[in-house]
């Protein structure tokens, strides 16, 4: 994007994307523990207009766990990402 504010983001969680709008963490439910899965998140703002995505991050859930939450971090100059299982960052 430009300048202008963030309205939102847009999140993919292996390779599906999803319209997370104005948040800075998600939950993704039920991922299949043993599996490696993948993350990265663009920003957009109220013209439309989007950032590049952010580098691709990778995380191996191995628990059971039925839900944990991806921590979108945002910089001026860049967007990041974090995968967080049980309160520890993967």
């Amino acid at each position: 994007t430009d300048d202008v504010v963030v309205a939102g983001y847009k999140l993919e969680i292996d390779g599906v994307v999803t319209n997370v709008g104005n948040v800075l963490n998600h939950v993704h439910l039920t991922p299949s523990p043993n599996v490696l899965h993948s993350y990265r998140v663009r920003a957009y703002d109220n013209l439309g207009l989007h950032s590049s995505w952010s580098n691709i991050v990778t995380a191996i859930i191995t628990t059971t766990t039925q839900n944990f939450v991806v921590e979108l971090g945002v910089q001026v100059t860049e967007i990041g990402i974090n995968v967080v299982e049980n309160g520890v960052v993967n």
